[in-house]
Order: structure tokens, then sequence, then C-alpha cells
């Protein structure tokens, strides 16, 4: 699927579910494809609470302005909201460079910004080639990408879209699209914040949301089922016992509890990660409901980067959106569905492909408006297999042999008339992917092959 296709349906999912959000209230809103969710985040030694708002059409409130309002205590409060200021499209890479700084502050994925604004841009413009190697934290020259992204996506629904997803996975950028805004609080604070949409004289024209965050209890998300590996169906009528196209690789979906879809508009896709089946024994996570701690297993991978083999590794770099919402039974049925899959994973051949045998546990978690993890899933074992069979032989020839047989040649010749078949074996690479044995079968017809040509012990003769 396309990321306008992914988004679109996340975002048609949300609205269903905000009425049921704890702490979480719609205002006066003509939209209701807008939703509006914050988290506070500790941000070393201080708190910053971040508040997004998300329309069902990128397309619908692009380049408008707002004004952030709060008041101290819930919703019910009756102390006056208090305006904090406004915010709209960012035009100046100055401006823009100095709200990406500020989102990497709680950004769980900072490092990945200028990546991705570089690759973004890159695409966009049609620049050929490797890009440089980005800086550690966006700079002036990744702030002015970014700056000619905003300007074109208003003519370009492809790019809009694209950057809004970009946005909904690093904050500093879904700022500086006016549709996020950040500020310090204390952490132990209880706020309402409102947003509200303005002219360009800064009046308010209408409320289009409105949230409650509490510094001390922040919403936390729960884990969503095990992951389950999906095979793709073997055609028995071409002699498949596995299919091919599952050679050395795996594809994953995993089913959403109702206490993670009531969190949905709390979160934005889900991580995958890959633990090599050794490791995770030695930690334990093999055991059901012994998952790994999402910080532990964050930290294991930091420590690989860089590791063309590393023990754990999150397969995802960008956000995995889960195009199905499944129960864990419904994710496990491949009789009902076998086509549906949420991520794969291949190693990124040529250079890191799997071997035949590598043995790995997976796990789940669900990633939160600033891209951090919510609890890890339990694992799931998978053997990487290679799938494919071995080139078919050349049958050079048959002969029908008239000979007397003796009474010790009986066994073998069944009697006095026998065929002698001549196969020439084709050459493998690698070599350890050759034919070790070729069953020979006898058919009655030459079509016979065809349907029950599938189980490789039906007229076996030898």
């Amino acid at each position: 699927m396309y990321i306008s296709d992914l988004l679109r349906r996340l975002l048609l999912l949300a609205p269903l579910l905000l009425f049921a959000l704890t702490g979480v209230a719609t205002g006066q809103n003509a939209d209701p494809l807008i939703y509006t969710v914050g988290k506070v985040f500790p941000t070393g030694a201080t708190h910053h609470a971040y508040v997004l708002w998300q329309p069902g059409n990128p397309a619908a409130t692009y380049g408008k302005r707002f004004a952030v309002y709060r008041k101290d205590g819930d919703s019910g409060s009756a102390d006056p909201y208090v305006k904090l200021g406004e915010t709209g499209l960012q035009t100046g890479p100055g401006a823009i460079q100095a709200i990406l700084k500020l989102g990497g502050r709680f950004d769980f994925n900072a490092g990945s910004v200028a990546d991705r604004i570089n690759t973004l841009y890159a695409d966009s413009t049609n620049e050929p080639g490797t890009q440089p190697a980005p800086p550690a934290e966006p700079g002036l020259a990744e702030a002015e990408k970014l700056a000619y992204l905003l300007n074109i996506a208003k003519d370009d629904l492809k790019v809009l879209e694209r950057v809004f997803f970009l946005g909904r996975a690093h904050p500093g950028v879904y700022m500086a699209l006016g549709h996020g805004f950040a500020i310090k609080v204390d952490p132990a604070s209880v706020h309402t914040y409102e947003i509200r949409e303005v002219d360009g004289g800064g009046n308010d024209l209408r409320v289009i949301g409105r949230v409650t965050l509490d510094a001390a209890n922040p919403t936390m998300l729960t884990a969503t089922s095990r992951p389950f590996e999906i095979f793709h169906e073997a055609r028995p009528e071409q002699q498949e016992v596995a299919s091919a196209n599952d050679h050395l690789v795996t594809r994953m979906r995993w089913g959403t509890p109702n206490s993670l879809r009531r969190l949905l508009p709390h979160t934005f896709g889900f991580n995958l990660y890959r633990v090599r089946e050794q490791v995770a024994v030695d930690f334990g996570w093999h055991l059901p409901g012994n998952s790994p701690p999402a910080a532990v297993l964050e930290g294991l991978i930091a420590n690989e980067l860089g590791d063309p083999d590393p023990d754990a590794k999150r397969v995802n770099e960008l956000p995995i959106i889960a195009t199905a919402l499944m129960t864990a039974a419904e994710a496990a049925d491949l009789v009902a569905d076998s086509e549906t899959f949420f991520a794969h994973d291949d190693n990124d051949p040529p250079d890191n492909a799997f071997t035949d045998g590598e043995t790995f546990y997976y796990f789940v978690a669900a990633r939160d408006i600033a891209g951090h993890p919510g609890p890890v899933s339990d694992g799931t074992r998978v053997v990487i297999c290679d799938r494919l069979p071995p080139t078919v032989p050349m049958i050079e020839s048959v002969r029908n042999i008239f000979s007397t047989a003796t009474v010790a040649d009986l066994a073998n010749l069944k009697g006095n008339q026998h065929f002698r078949i001549r196969i020439r074996q084709v050459a493998e690479e690698p070599v350890e992917d050759a034919a070790t044995k070729y069953p020979i079968s006898r058919w009655g017809h030459h079509t016979q092959h065809i349907t029950d040509g599938g189980n490789p012990g039906t007229n076996l003769v030898a």
C-alpha cells in the first residue's frame, strides 16, 4: 500500500475511538476527522507537554493558523483558559531549524530526522545518486529542504501526505506543519489544552480539540498479541510443498486487543523487533508472559548499531501501519485470511541476506505520538528457511531394456524387461543447494502429474 492509503485508513479509524478515550474531549468541531491528543515527556531535568491535532484530510487544515490555550486542572475546572501562543505553517529555515531542535528533545527517533528529510527531499526533486551522510541533528540545510517541501506540499497532494506521515513520526516536523505544540511543564502538573482555529488577525474561529494532560500519570499504551508468521500458499498443482515466495523471508501480523484499540489516537504505528534465538533464551524472553522490557530491548539494539549481523534489531525504520484491526485469533487464522500481513523481514539482501536455518524471536510494540515504544508483546519463534527447490534435472533418456534376468536380479529388475533412466543433474550455485536425491514416479498419461504431482509419494517407483 502507498503511504497515503495507510495514513487514510489510520485516520478513519481514529474518530470512532475518540469518544471512548479517558481525558480527551472534543470541542466545537465541524470536521469529525480532527482529533487532538497529547502526552508529557521527561526531557532531561524538565518535562515537555506535546499536543497534536490530526486532520482526516491534511489538505483541509494545511496552512491554517491555530491558537493554543491552557487552563489549570482537568476539563471540568473553573479556571480560565490562557492563550499560550499561535501555530501555523513555517516557511523560514531558521524557525524550522529551531522547531526541529525542540522536537528532538522528546522524539524517540530524533537521530533519524535529518536523514528522512534528506530522503524525502531527494525523492520529491528526483535527485539521483546516494544522499550524503546526515548530521546527528537537523541543521540549516535540512531546515531549508523541509521549507521547500512544505512550500510545494500545498500544490502536491502526494508530497503533502508524505510530509504529514513524516510529521506523525517526528514531532519537530509536525510542529513545523503548524499542527503540534510543545511547552515546558511541571512534572506534577495537570493542565487542559484547547486548540482553536484562528483567522489572520488572531481572532478565534472555532474550537477543534481539547485534551487534559496529567504529567504524573501519562497515558500508557498496552501490548499487542504476539506476532504470527504468514506464509504464502503453496501450489500443489506445481508440486510445491512450500512457496518459493517465502524463501529466506518472514511475513508478520498481530492482533490489537480492545485495550489498545481504545488508545489508537495516542499511537502512531508499531515497531517489529528481531532477537536471535539464543539471546532471547538467555534473557528468558522466549517464555510466555516474559516479554522484554522496551528499554532493555532498545538498549541492546543501540549497542549493536552498525553491526551487519546483530543479536537484536528493530526491523522497521518508519512506523509500521497495521492495515487491519484483528483479534489475536483472527491474526493467527491462516485459513480465513492468508493474505493480510503488516511487515516482512528479509534482512535487506543481497548485502545482509538471511541464511537457511537462522532462528529468531520476533516481538511487537505500539509507538506513542513521539515514537516511544509501549509494552512489548510476547515473542514468536521463527526459523528462516531456504524455500527454493533444486533446479529441475534433465531426463536424457528412458530406454526399454530386454534381458534375461538371473534369480539374483529379479528383485531389482522385476523380470526380464525394465526401463533404464538416465538423469543429468543441473549444477547449482551455491553447491549446498544441489539436490541430494530424486524420486522417480511413473504416470499413466502425460497430464497426470498436474493433478496428482503434489504428493511426491504418488506412483513412486524408485
